[in-house]
């Protein structure tokens, strides 16, 4: 699936950076989620914003019905919005992972799908 969600580091961890030029909002809203626990450090430009909930997604892997994700926030704070955020999954094992963007009115579009194993 190609889109504004790039895997651009594999060495302590999946880090993903995201293109902030295909949303207008001036902080987007992503989702991401994992099947070990959906734990993540933000790197740059995106903030922990709480949990929501994706629902109506088919299967994937591991993933089956509503799923409870992670909300990272792009934020502005500090100057301008950057046109590149990224964030560090920090799940090991075998896992698989969806990231989401959530627009203002609560829908998700689905941004990337993957399947790692780190041990």
């Amino acid at each position: 699936m190609s889109g504004p969600v790039r895997l651009i580091d594999i060495r302590e961890g999946a880090e993903f950076e995201i293109d902030l030029t295909a949303f207008s909002e001036p902080e987007p809203v992503f989702a991401y989620v994992d099947d070990a626990g959906s734990r993540v450090a933000p790197r740059s430009g995106l903030v922990l914003d709480g949990r929501v909930i994706v629902e109506g997604q088919p299967p994937f892997m591991w993933l089956k019905g509503p799923r409870d994700c992670v909300r990272l926030r792009a934020t502005t704070e500090g100057g301008p919005r950057s046109e590149r955020v990224s964030f560090r999954a920090l799940s090991v094992g075998e896992f698989c992972v969806e990231i989401y963007h959530v627009r203002r009115d609560g829908r998700a579009t689905l941004l990337h799908q993957n399947d790692f194993c780190f041990k």
